[in-house]
């Protein structure tokens, strides 16, 4: 975390500004909750329920349930090498589904080592028009396996109405 500083998110050198004995109770108090452990993607229903009714309206930001979105990626994810977009990806619940089909996929698949960073670097597209919903996504991908260091995802922000092939 202190290699890495967020800078890329915030564009600020955000941990002198923060007392390191937060930074500890923080880091204890997150790894309590057993995150890895949580079968949905919870930040992304944090974020839509937070979001004022008026402006989901007016962006069309509609969350997708997990349900679904573990429907969708079983019926469409036939390898683990197989590469996924979500043109509208929000928080990036069918991308964080995709992720999970894809990790299940390389272990029936009996290939060896760890395809994460693959996957998050090279394999996982998603667009979103609204910044925090990129950077969560970002996070949600990341976040799948925290014991690797990604340089970065392909999530990125725009409208992907007006995205040119390539």
């Amino acid at each position: 975390v202190l290699e890495i500083n967020y800078k890329p998110i915030f564009e600020i050198d955000v941990f002198p500004a923060i007392k390191e004995k937060f930074v500890q109770d923080t880091f204890i108090l997150i790894w309590g909750l057993n995150i890895e452990r949580v079968r949905y993607e919870l930040p992304g229903r944090i974020f839509h329920e937070l979001m004022p009714s008026f402006i989901r309206k007016m962006m069309a930001s509609f969350y997708t349930r997990p349900i679904a979105a573990d429907m969708l990626s079983r019926l469409s994810i036939q390898k683990s090498s197989d590469t996924i977009f979500d043109p509208a990806c929000g928080s990036g619940t069918i991308l964080s589904s995709a992720y999970k089909i894809k990790k299940e996929l390389y272990v029936l698949e009996k290939k060896a080592g760890n395809p994460h960073k693959r996957m998050a670097e090279e394999e996982i597209y998603g667009v979103d028009i609204m910044p925090f919903a990129v950077h969560l996504t970002s996070a949600n991908i990341a976040a799948m396996d925290p014991s690797i260091t990604i340089s970065r995802t392909q999530i990125i922000e725009g409208d992907s109405l007006g995205l040119d092939e390539g």
